[in-house]
């Protein structure tokens, strides 16, 4: 029977399977438990596509021989297939405890209770497979990433190290491996790591990982070189023309990010990464349609976006956002620091209460980012059941953000001690001329007025009144919607100049942001009315490097009150300051845009104050997890 046996499997190993299969049946004719043969055939059926017939196979082998190791381990790797992963671990354990010799089985088991997430097993198993078997490049780099999985970092740099050697045209252990550099913060080493494989695998294959270490290692401009050559040499990468885009965008150079990021996806239409970049770049290039007809395409495929750093051990950062115009939002790709974070997700709600939170991966603390009432009020209702449902500590409750329209804040801060809070009331046009001459009349308002359509921010619409024919002129003008009429004070200071202030709260301490100044009463940053914008500059700077020389205790203890009053964990403040020294408030405004995108050679001074501001939303946000 034995030489019968070895003709069967020196069959199977010419891969003549159908005459190894047919001398294995005359085996079984001859003695229906005979091991190897079951065993064998079980083999065969794996091998035909059958894992049902393999399975039974492997356990009416080990029903008659349980002390065959072998098909123990085999078994566990049909019942894996299937899904009966508890029953496989069970098979492994058994094998493994029968031959713990084998480095295969052993790599197999770790492999099984990685997939399971339970990395301190299969650490052990994968650390004696490679003991057993030095050379075995696939043992290393599992190891190296269960490690990375476990905190070991150094460990998972070993066991990466040790695949390359084993085997230097493995590609993926050069990948793991620089990956791992960059979260230990040796990007310079990542750029080697890359550059080795390169020199094995071509720039096409590994000029992505290259650039993104060059990137990280603060040579921005080989990067770029770097993904130049990639999308010459390979003009349908599609990833590559992504990556060039958002090394763009991360430079600042929109329209060419627009034109990179399209060819993406013109080339493959599901890259949904690629959609929500074109919508953020074509708002700052001024192309709204444009950039909503992205974020359509990109929202019918997913609504999770999710950027995941190179280190496992930091904390994980859910924002949700509203779908539509970007003023929906606070803007917090320029707040977040995303280099302090595992993951940050970012998920859009929907207008009519639908989520699914066991679809969404796991987080550690929750930024609703729905910023404005006036524009997305049903989007609100879905956060706020969405923070219910996810019970994780939340910047911003929806609910309170939900209560931020510009009436209901001059209702809630009327009687700060030192602010001024226009009174401010929400009209439908169709009755706002009578409404207005009433509360004139009550003398709930006083000449001149100041009339805005609803949803605007930036002065769009906003016009100065002085007399009911205006008023009808302007009511008129904004047709059907909706209006605010509020109470204009005259905040020009003693050089007859307007100034505005442009305050971030974070965790209810102020930090200062921009300051505008100008001949006109509406204050446009970027334009302002002044024979000499340098005038302005200096006077900016002086605001952001001694903010306590300009904001008296009792504004910044009423700033905090804002925060308290309203329920606000991070919002900014458009205001100025009257001739008695009190703030007189403009706006508060949740999704004010906080960057740093001027010119750091002419604005200098912004790029040294303004990134206090992302260190405090990311000290407040790390002081919420749990």
């Amino acid at each position: 029977m034995t030489q019968a046996f070895n003709e069967a499997r020196a069959l199977y190993s010419r891969a003549e399977f159908a005459a190894s299969l047919n001398a294995c049946e005359k085996i079984l004719a001859a003695d229906p438990t005979n091991a190897e043969a079951l065993h064998l055939v079980g083999l065969l059926c794996y091998r035909g596509g059958d894992i049902d017939a393999a399975i039974a196979f492997f356990q009416n082998c080990l029903h008659h021989h349980p002390d065959f190791a072998e098909a123990y381990c085999n078994l566990a790797v049909m019942l894996k297939k299937v899904g009966r992963r508890e029953e496989s671990l069970e098979a492994y354990r058994r094998g493994l405890t029968l031959d713990p010799n084998d480095p295969q089985a052993q790599y197999n088991y770790g492999v099984a209770l990685q997939a399971l997430n339970r990395f301190d097993e299969a650490a052990r198993a994968l650390r004696i497979a490679a003991a057993l078997s030095p050379y075995m490049p696939d043992v290393h780099n599992v190891l190296g990433v269960v490690e990375r999985s476990l905190g070991n970092v150094e460990a998972a740099l070993t066991s990466f190290r040790n695949s390359v050697a084993a085997q230097p045209d493995g590609l993926a252990a050069y990948r793991n491996m620089a990956a791992v550099l960059r979260q230990l913060g040796r990007a310079d080493e990542a750029v080697m790591t890359m550059r080795w494989a390169v020199t094995t695998f071509g720039l096409p294959i590994c000029g992505r990982e290259l650039a993104a270490a060059l990137d990280e290692a603060g040579n921005r401009g080989e990067a770029e070189r770097t993904l130049k050559q990639v999308v010459a040499a390979c003009p349908a990468d599609d990833a590559a023309w992504e990556a060039l885009g958002a090394l763009h965008m991360r430079m600042g150079n929109y329209p060419a990010a627009l034109e990179e990021l399209s060819r993406a996806t013109m080339l493959d239409d599901s890259r949904t990464e690629a959609h929500m970049r074109i919508y953020c770049v074509a708002q700052i290039l001024h192309q709204p349609e444009l950039a909503l007809e992205h974020q359509r395409q990109a929202l019918k495929m997913t609504r999770l976006f999710s950027d995941i750093g190179p280190d496992a051990s930091l904390p994980r950062l859910l924002i949700l956002n509203a779908a539509g115009d970007y003023k929906a939002n606070v803007p917090t790709d320029f707040i977040i620091r995303r280099d302090a974070w595992q993951a940050v997700h970012q998920y859009y709600v929907t207008d009519d209460g639908s989520f699914d939170v066991a679809a969404l991966p796991a987080c550690d603390v929750v930024f609703s980012a729905v910023a404005e009432p006036d524009m997305v009020r049903a989007a609100f209702g879905t956060a706020a059941a969405m923070v219910d449902a996810l019970g994780l500590p939340c910047i911003n409750d929806p609910r309170k953000v939900a209560r931020t329209e510009r009436h209901m804040v001059a209702e809630a801060l009327a009687g700060l001690p030192s602010t001024v809070v226009p009174p401010t009331f929400r009209l439908r046009a169709g009755t706002a001329v009578a409404e207005i001459a009433a509360l004139l009349e009550q003398g709930r308002l006083s000449w001149p007025l100041v009339v805005r359509p609803v949803g605007t921010h930036a002065g769009e619409g906003m016009v100065l009144l002085a007399d009911s024919a205006a008023v009808a002129r302007a009511v008129e003008a904004i047709g059907d919607g909706e209006l605010y009429v509020l109470q204009f004070i005259d905040y020009r200071s003693p050089d007859q100049l307007y100034r505005k202030y442009r305050v971030v709260v974070v965790d209810g301490a102020a930090y200062p942001f921009h300051m505008g100044l100008s001949k006109n009463w509406i204050v446009h940053y970027y334009n302002a009315a002044l024979d000499d914008k340098s005038v302005m500059d200096r006077e900016e700077e002086h605001f952001l490097a001694d903010f306590d020389s300009v904001f008296a205790p009792a504004l910044q203890a009423d700033l905090a009150e804002m925060g308290r009053r309203l329920g606000l964990d991070y919002f900014a403040v458009d205001c100025s300051i009257d001739g008695q020294g009190r703030l007189v408030l403009f706006e508060v405004d949740v999704g004010a845009v906080i960057h740093t995108f001027d010119d750091p050679k002419l604005y200098a001074y912004k790029h040294r104050y303004v990134p206090r501001i992302y260190d405090a939303v990311q000290a407040m946000l790390k002081s919420r997890i749990r």
